[in-house]
């Protein structure tokens, strides 16, 4: 079993929640003794944007990534991986998120076990919108797969509604990685990381760590703190401005604020030591409108930030919303204001907020617990070796 050779394949490495997940789960296999694992990089862009992979080794895909753009091609792409699959003799295929689907395919086709990890919530209409043609090919890979693995139920309901049933399924959580965690800070120091961001030391740092995108919906948090009066503490930190239409737009709402209300706003990028600026935060918002099981949240909790945020999918199972944390609607700015505005000018509430987080985080599974049960599917799946005795007879 310690030789089993694994491929997985995201559809990229940069530094957020899927791939974070997935490398966290390979590692755990590794632990458990299942076998070391082979990235195939399928992303167009950077290998990897400041993700530790941890020693794993990292291939390109043996035909060109635009065919899984192309309708026309993506059979061939297929074929090609599947024909690659059976050269390589890879033991179990591990695919990551739902556009992971050509590898599920492949992966059947070639006779090799694949688990298909998917984390996306979004409405059917998104995904006809996104891959058009190919959306069937993509739906009907979940029948392919040996496994289909959800983190959180209330994701798994949704795909279930989708196909009206499910068949090899199953909902294996997980968790953070601590040793992970922990390299991803540097130490700074509360004082100092707020100095390097020009951040008043007694601001109120409410923070929020995902790429600026309309589906995490960061514009309720800085609506939010742009509203406040001009005495307020409170300020908005969102790391994870990586460009495009969504960041487009806050930066032109931006633009056209008074100075004094654009001077409680930082828009900064992903940053790789992020657990420095969880420590210099006072408060952790998630504004999301889906979420499958997102890693900030148990970051958050790691830290022990009070924690607002939207209840949806996942993060409603995550946390107890009442008791380690507090609920806002999504979209609903100024019930957000009213939150942000209590606990900016009450500490002992924040402090009651951050005991909570703490607790939850200390109730939670550690990550041997989550390695294996992640082991356990996967020897499920593995053929088991040859019995040399019997291939002597």
């Amino acid at each position: 079993m310690s030789g089993a050779r694994l491929l997985a394949v995201s559809h990229n490495l940069n530094l957020e929640g899927a791939p974070i997940y997935l490398l966290d789960i390979l590692t755990g296999l590794r632990r458990e003794g299942i076998g070391s694992a082979t990235l195939l990089n399928l992303a167009e862009g950077p290998a990897a944007s400041g993700l530790d992979l941890a020693g794993m080794a990292l291939i390109d895909p043996p035909f060109p990534r635009l065919w899984l753009r192309s309708a026309e091609q993506i059979e061939t792409a297929i074929d090609h991986l599947a024909r690659w699959l059976r050269e390589h003799c890879f033991d179990l295929v591990w695919a990551n998120t739902f556009v992971a689907y050509p590898l599920v395919h492949a992966a059947q086709r070639a006779g090799v076990p694949v688990v298909w990890q998917i984390h996306e919530s979004q409405a059917d209409q998104f995904w006809h919108d996104y891959l058009g043609s190919r959306y069937p090919l993509a739906l009907a890979a979940m029948a392919a797969a040996s496994a289909v693995v959800f983190m959180a139920e209330a994701t798994r309901a949704l795909w279930r509604q989708r196909l009206a049933g499910e068949g090899a399924w199953h909902t294996l959580p997980y968790g953070l990685d601590s040793a992970r965690f922990a390299r991803r800070g540097q130490g700074q120091g509360r004082a100092a990381w707020r100095t390097a961001h020009a951040i008043p030391q007694e601001a109120v740092v409410c923070l929020n760590v995902g790429t600026l995108h309309e589906r995490k919906g960061q514009w309720d948090l800085l609506q939010a703190v742009a509203a406040q009066p001009a005495d307020s503490p409170l300020m908005a930190v969102c790391l994870g401005d990586r460009g495009g239409d969504y960041s487009d737009a806050i930066h032109t709402w931006l633009a056209d604020l008074p100075a004094e209300q654009r001077a409680r706003i930082r828009l900064l990028p992903l940053q790789a030591e992020v657990g420095d600026a969880y420590a210099a935060a006072d408060m952790f918002v998630c504004c999301s409108r889906n979420e499958s099981w997102p890693l900030v949240i148990f970051e958050a909790l790691a830290v022990g930030l009070p924690i607002i945020s939207t209840p949806v999918f996942g993060i409603a199972e995550q946390l107890r919303f009442g008791t380690d944390a507090i609920a806002y609607p999504p979209g609903d700015h100024p019930a957000l204001a009213h939150v942000l505005a209590q606990l900016a000018g009450v500490p002992e509430q924040r402090q009651q907020w951050a005991a909570a987080a703490r607790q939850r985080h200390a109730m939670l599974p550690t990550n041997p617990t989550y390695d294996r049960a992640y082991a356990a599917l996967a020897r499920g799946l593995l053929r088991p070796a040859p019995d040399n005795d019997k291939e002597q007879e």
